[in-house]
């Protein structure tokens, strides 16, 4: 990537600068994981992050500028990467708060290429947006599609394909609310609900989307 379009992106970008953000990094902040990705003799690092909730952008970007410069100053890699996640996230996944690179011209593709190293920062708005509040354990709820004259319950909170379909119940049927859990999809929160069906016999549980959950009147 040439200098000119490395440049243009970072205006593009949160942040690309010299040195780090001016504010200090938040505490309680950990590095839950350092991986050395070097390529040959040239270091290069990515490191995966947990930062509590409750921080503003400014307060965010500086503690994964400052992760990234400590991690290069204790490492003399020629690049780092750092990505940030909340703490009910699996750090595997695509990072849930932010990223920082810090990389000759913020370009983590060319360590090596002698160019003053910069931060270039990307932020996850799903990190600032008000905590989604679940549904409690115990409330009896209306099932209801809006495209559909059924609702999908499935056997998995991850599935929901035919192979994994428990039932289909009619809109308006009722469930209860047996538990929930939310899980980061990039920007986007997915909720889920497990719940059993009411008024079936057999009382089936199973999985259904948040939407498809209706307060009774």
């Amino acid at each position: 990537m040439s200098r000119m379009l490395t440049a243009a992106l970072c205006l593009l970008l949160m942040g690309c600068r010299e040195e780090a953000a001016d504010d200090k990094p938040i505490d309680g902040y950990r590095e839950a994981e350092l991986t050395d990705v070097s390529i040959g003799t040239v270091g290069r690092y990515s490191a995966r992050i947990v930062i509590p909730p409750g921080h503003t952008r400014e307060e965010v970007a500086a503690t994964l500028e400052h992760a990234a410069w400590s991690i290069q100053q204790r490492t003399d890699a020629g690049a780092v990467n750092v990505f940030a996640y909340r703490p009910q996230d699996p750090i595997r996944g695509p990072f849930t708060i932010g990223r920082t690179v810090y990389a000759p011209d913020g370009d983590w593709t060319q360590p090596s290429s002698g160019a003053p190293k910069r931060f270039v920062t990307d932020l996850n708005e799903l990190y600032f947006n008000p905590p989604k509040q679940l549904r409690t354990a115990g409330d009896t709820v209306v099932l209801a599609d809006t495209l559909l004259d059924y609702v999908v319950v499935s056997d998995a909170f991850s599935e929901w394909g035919d192979a994994h379909v428990v039932a289909r119940p009619k809109n308006g049927s009722r469930a209860l609310i047996v538990d929930g859990e939310s899980r980061a999809i990039g920007a986007y929160e997915l909720v889920r609900y497990r719940v059993r069906l009411l008024g079936r016999g057999n009382e089936q549980t199973g999985w259904v989307f948040d939407s498809d959950t209706h307060s009774l009147r």
